[in-house]
């Protein structure tokens, strides 16, 4: 039912970010669950809601505190798992448990039986399969097979302090730095083609997450990071690959959209207000050629002639 409206005052009653974090500046090894959960500060996700307003930005932290729905749960799994295979195949058997108890998942003895796995992820064996078919597929060419292959570092979570905006903190997860210098994430796709794939950069803000890691990195290692490229791979058959690398004067834009962020977040965060879209103060914002909401076309109908 219905209550009483509260003013909406676009202020928080508890801090939006555990700053210092508990875990210092450095790069870290841990599960991206745990990279998820376990460190409250702002990452790629949260800067693209906040791009929006610093209300969607809250939104989108506030969302994150709330338990995961089971589909929610399998995607990142999955996610995860494919992660795992194509990056570090040696750590996919530990980290990775088949379900093959014929048990639903609702009930006591499925229950009983994950708890015994611990924080392993679980998989179903069509979704084994599925991430073997794609793994077959990708190291079927030589291009993905040498970066993958390649001298780096693969699944790093990187915390790092702005040097810029002292206040803040960040976090970025790195699929693999190489050690030549470059930065490849890993994408899941409908489309891994050109055309597809740069639509996708647009929508999901991709040159964001890309500028954001560069900029980590750099920072965290003190060595300059010279390109990031994306590894991406189709979800569904024929799981084609491609690699398709940031544009560099689109990261110079995206570290500007950074930079301008940041600031307004350091304020955000000092005056406890996280506002959303700019206030509309009546029908002249909607309508700006005209004074007031248009009533002379109707102004000389007799009343009973009026459309409504």
């Amino acid at each position: 039912m219905l209550r009483p409206i509260k003013e909406t005052t676009y202020k928080l009653d508890r801090p939006l970010f555990d700053f210092p974090p508990k875990l210092g500046q450095g790069l870290w090894r841990m599960r991206f669950e745990r990279y998820l959960d376990s460190v409250p500060v702002p990452h790629n996700s949260f800067y693209k809601a906040f791009s929006t307003t610093p209300a969607h930005g809250v939104a989108y932290v506030l969302g994150q505190q709330e338990p995961r729905s089971p589909q929610q749960q399998a995607n990142l799994d999955f996610g995860s798992a494919w992660h795992t295979a194509m990056l570090e195949p040696d750590n996919f058997e530990p980290t990775v448990a088949l379900d093959d108890t014929g048990l639903s998942r609702n009930s006591n003895d499925y229950k009983e039986w994950r708890a015994k796995q611990g924080d392993r992820v679980i998989l179903r064996q069509k979704e084994i399969d599925k991430i073997n078919y794609m793994r077959d597929v990708a190291y079927s060419k030589p291009f993905v097979r040498e970066i993958l292959e390649a001298p780096g570092h693969a699944e790093l979570t990187g915390i790092y302090k702005e040097p810029d905006f002292p206040s803040l903190w960040g976090k970025v997860r790195i699929d693999k730095a190489l050690d030549e210098g470059y930065i490849i994430d890993l994408k899941s796709a409908v489309s891994a083609g050109r055309d597809g794939f740069r639509r996708a950069i647009w929508n999901y803000s991709y040159n964001l997450q890309a500028a954001l890691y560069i900029r980590a990195m750099t920072v965290i290692t003190g060595y300059r990071f010279r390109r990031f490229a994306w590894l991406v791979q189709e979800k569904v058959p024929p799981f084609e690959c491609r690699l398709e690398g940031a544009d560099p004067g689109e990261m110079d834009e995206a570290q500007d959209r950074l930079n301008m962020m940041m600031a307004d977040l350091e304020k955000c965060l000092a005056e406890n207000y996280f506002p959303g879209y700019r206030e509309q103060s009546g029908w002249s914002d909607v309508f700006p050629d005209t004074d007031s909401w248009d009533t002379q076309a109707y102004a000389d109908l007799p009343e009973d002639d009026l459309p409504w």
